[in-house]
């Protein structure tokens, strides 16, 4: 018959109607990693940490690093304004290490910190570190997003 919560559908659909796909590919990714040390022997050598680190490349390389800044979601500008770091060089800062003033931000300034501060050619990592980091603070500030 007809469920009156699920209408004509089955609950069981309902559920699998609404999973998050983007989900789903992290939690396998997490399995797969977490099996693969365990085959190999060596999960004791994996940290908690090690796995969200993967985790979190594999989401953001899918999702958020390939999106110039100014189309970024705030969850992707979040995400990078706090591991930036980790995705991109092992000589980068965080970019909580900053300080920014926000009193020149707009729109065109934001677009300008992109393009001229991060993602221009022949900028050294120290640079393009601050760079994208002052891009990231400098778009989320213009969606009413603040870091401490």
């Amino acid at each position: 018959g007809i469920n009156a919560e699920y209408g004509a559908i089955p609950p069981f659909q309902h559920y699998f109607k609404q999973i998050n796909l983007s989900t789903m590919k992290v939690q396998a990714l997490v399995l797969l990693t977490i099996i693969s040390f365990a085959q190999g022997g060596i999960l004791e050598a994996a940290t908690f940490e090690d796995i969200q680190k993967q985790e979190l490349r594999v989401r953001t390389d899918n999702d958020c690093m390939d999106i110039p800044h100014p189309n970024m979601a705030s969850d992707c500008l979040t995400t990078l304004y706090k591991f930036y770091h980790e995705l991109v060089d092992d000589e980068w800062q965080e970019c909580k290490s900053y300080t920014f003033n926000t009193a020149p931000y707009t729109n065109h300034y934001c677009q300008f910190l992109y393009t001229d501060r991060c993602i221009k050619d022949g900028l050294t990592v120290a640079n393009a570190n601050k760079g994208c980091c002052r891009s990231i603070h400098c778009h989320s500030y213009m969606k009413g997003i603040t870091y401490e």
